[in-house]
């Protein structure tokens, strides 16, 4: 009789458990717009000077938080020849990279945004003295 009272109590609390589990409710999850993405280059110092150390920086905006398993190239083109500068996450949907052009004039700086299932590009000029 005592083994059947403590099976009944076992299950009893067994399903009260289940039931308040199962009542939570998640946090809805903010959808990322790839096509809604606009993206802001910006630079430290406003001029860059060649063969002087700059701080590259790209804002995202427009589409909604990033995920944080999001990860950015910045893509340096002049003419034929081509670098890349890996982005670090700096948050706020921002990240940030160190170059140095090796001569002035003006360059192509291409951000490349890679998130899930998605690869998103966007291109800005700079120019330097």
């Amino acid at each position: 009789m005592l083994k059947k009272i403590f099976v009944y109590a076992a299950l009893a609390t067994s399903l009260i458990i289940l039931s308040a589990c199962s009542g939570a409710t998640a946090e809805p999850v903010e959808r990322l717009d790839p096509l809604a993405l606009e993206a802001a280059v910006q630079t430290v110092p406003d001029a860059p000077v060649a063969g002087s150390p700059v701080k590259l920086s790209a804002i995202f905006s427009g589409g909604g938080q990033l995920p944080d398993s999001a990860r950015m190239e910045f893509e340096i083109r002049q003419e034929d020849q081509s670098v890349r500068v890996q982005g670090e996450n700096a948050g706020n949907n921002t990240f940030e990279g160190i170059h140095s052009f090796s001569a002035p004039g003006e360059f192509e700086v291409y951000v490349h945004l890679y998130g899930g299932d998605f690869h998103v590009t966007k291109m800005q000029k700079v120019t330097v003295q």
